[in-house]
């Protein structure tokens, strides 16, 4: 029988090597080019895979670990815990930040999640937002709109409304 690490070379890649895999499926995961025209929804974000990159093996959690534009793309929905968006942005250091926000019924957490943003405005790169009439709060809106590098709102249709 074989020792299972005498056959695994993956953690012999150097850390440059291994950075440039991770910052690939970063953007990759991310959705591309959000400037393309092409409409940005949650379905079409996958914004899990710095962690699952950081399970494969303890030599590439440290690496992730320690490629803050690997955290960087911050993904908020109604469901996301706030302690995971608080983790990233602690992750991502001091890197530029993608943000996509998708709040359709959660009105507080909403304003919580864009008081928490407010912190890093200095730090944004682009601000997407999809967000229904419920989850809006204007006092944000209105200073994000004001304010937010390369901001782009996306109102959703109320669909309990005829």
């Amino acid at each position: 029988m074989l020792n299972r690490t005498s056959e695994v070379h993956i953690n012999e890649l150097p850390v440059e090597i291994l950075w440039n895999v991770f910052q690939y499926c970063n953007e990759v995961t991310s959705g591309g080019d959000p400037d393309s025209g092409s409409a940005i929804t949650l379905d079409s974000v996958q914004a899990t895979n710095p962690i699952i990159l950081s399970h494969v093996s303890k030599y590439w959690r440290s690496t992730a670990l320690e490629l803050r534009q690997l955290w960087s793309f911050i993904r908020v929905a109604d469901d996301t815990p706030l302690e995971k968006t608080l983790e990233w942005l602690h992750r991502s250091r001091d890197s530029p930040l993608d943000i996509l926000l998708f709040f359709h019924y959660d009105r507080e957490k909403a304003q919580k999640v864009g008081n928490i943003l407010l912190r890093y405005i200095g730090r944004w790169r682009q601000l997407h937002a999809n967000v229904s009439p419920p989850a809006l709060s204007l006092s944000f809106w209105d200073f994000v709109l004001g304010d937010g590098p390369n901001v782009s709102i996306s109102l959703s249709k109320a669909p309990r409304l005829k």
